[in-house]
């Protein structure tokens, strides 16, 4: 009697040693499997994320192509127009003014045309 119940006890043992592997088995595996979804998932958002960046970059860049258009017009007028002035007789203070409406409209259009 007692070999017949040692002998359940070691198969018993054997089943629950092979479910216990097979448990650990799959617990390693469903821990890889989380490894590489949280490894996608991180590729994924830094992908969105740099999408993102791209697209703000797009919309600045056509933003600012639109106003530089948009301001140059205006701009090419006065530098035109101080051009005119310098070339007429005046005083020393509208000379001194003009001089600085030339500089600083020419300095302004080279920062839109950069």
């Amino acid at each position: 009697m007692l070999e017949i119940r040692s002998r359940d006890l070691y198969e018993s043992n054997q089943s629950l040693q092979k479910a216990y592997d097979l448990l650990e088995s799959r617990s390693r595996e469903l821990y890889d499997i989380n490894r590489s979804l949280q490894t996608a998932y991180e590729e994924l958002s830094k992908q969105k994320d740099q999408l993102v960046e791209q697209e703000k970059l797009a919309a600045k860049s056509e933003f600012l192509s639109l106003m530089s258009h948009e301001i140059k017009t205006p701009l090419n007028s006065i530098i035109s127009m101080s051009f005119i002035l310098d070339e007429l007789e005046l005083d020393a203070d509208a000379t001194k003014a003009t001089n600085v409406l030339m500089k600083s409209s020419q300095h302004l259009l080279a920062l839109i045309d950069s």
